[in-house]
């Protein structure tokens, strides 16, 4: 079973578990960044359905990667981040919220093993795939 996320800022984000028929894991590692330092951006694209980003920051000391969309076209759009974790290039853990509640998603930790990879992308409902025009490549 894919993990999806942690620790729900809304009772509203938990809709998005139905992101690929994911559970939802309410605990560490996933935290919001929106207190990130030292931040930057990964990896960018530029699509109909917004900005899309990979970004990158310390949060208490770790760095940490999330997604983020600027210039949503619809704030009903999902913004994702997807995470892998055993160097596939397919996600193992993700985390997806609705765009009217935050532009961004929850954060996961880097890592310097080549295993660990994140991709950002904007879907137009929580159970709609990360299609190549929408989303960034693996960073």
């Amino acid at each position: 079973m894919a993990l999806f996320g942690a620790a729900p800022a809304s009772a509203a984000e938990v809709d998005a578990a139905a992101y690929a028929g994911g559970a939802v894991e309410r605990q560490a590692p996933w935290v919001n960044p929106g207190n990130a330092t030292g931040t930057w951006t990964a990896r960018e694209r530029i699509s109909s359905r917004g900005v899309i980003q990979v970004r990158v920051g310390y949060i208490n000391g770790v760095q940490h990667g999330w997604a983020q969309v600027l210039n949503a076209a619809n704030s009903n759009q999902h913004v994702s981040l997807e995470v892998d974790l055993n160097g596939d290039r397919n996600w193992d853990v993700a985390w997806n919220t609705t765009i009217s509640i935050r532009n961004y998603t929850y954060a996961y930790p880097t890592s310097p093993s080549p295993n660990r990879a994140f991709r950002a992308c904007v879907k137009q409902n929580a159970n709609e795939g990360c299609h190549a025009s929408h989303r960034t490549t693996w960073w």
